[in-house]
């Protein structure tokens, strides 16, 4: 029974633990809708369903890596895994070295607009690269460029 608007710029983190049922729709008719929906599985099994959302200006991110969503930063979404997940707006340009927070972990980059270059490929607006193996690694913003970098564990399979 509870209904949500997420806005430009919110982040919304959901669990669905022992059991939810939701849906997403866009409520205009005449405007697109542009949203990321991602799913990280969890560390732990059967946890109590929770919700939590928030707004995140974009001068909080210009130039500046901002964690968002994690298990245990500071002025972050909690979420049930050692996962982190940050945003940069990046001037055309500028150069960014990204240290992983741990080991045995990857990182999704992910351009939401922009165009980067990172390991001699260039990624542009709406594609993606993983990237694993390594410890850090630089990135360039070709144009201004706005990219969300999802670091989580790596599965030993």
């Amino acid at each position: 029974g509870h209904v949500q608007t997420i806005a430009q710029g919110d982040v919304q983190v959901m669990s669905a633990g022992t059991g939810i049922v939701h849906s997403e729709y866009n409520r205009s008719k005449e405007e697109d809708v542009r949203f990321l929906q991602i799913w990280i599985v969890p560390n732990e099994i059967s946890v109590a369903p929770r919700y939590d959302q928030r707004t995140f200006e974009s001068k909080s991110y210009e130039n500046n890596l901002l964690p968002m969503v994690s298990t245990s930063l500071p002025n972050t979404m909690f979420i049930h895994q050692d996962a982190l997940i940050s945003r940069i707006r990046m001037e055309a340009g500028r150069d960014l070295s990204y240290e992983l927070s741990g080991q045995n972990k990857g990182v999704y980059l992910f351009v939401i607009e922009g165009e980067i270059a990172c390991f001699q490929e260039h990624i542009k607006a709406r594609d993606a690269i993983g990237i694993w193996e390594t410890d850090t690694f630089e990135l360039s913003s070709q144009v201004e460029s706005d990219i969300l970098f999802i670091e989580v564990p790596m599965l030993n399979l």
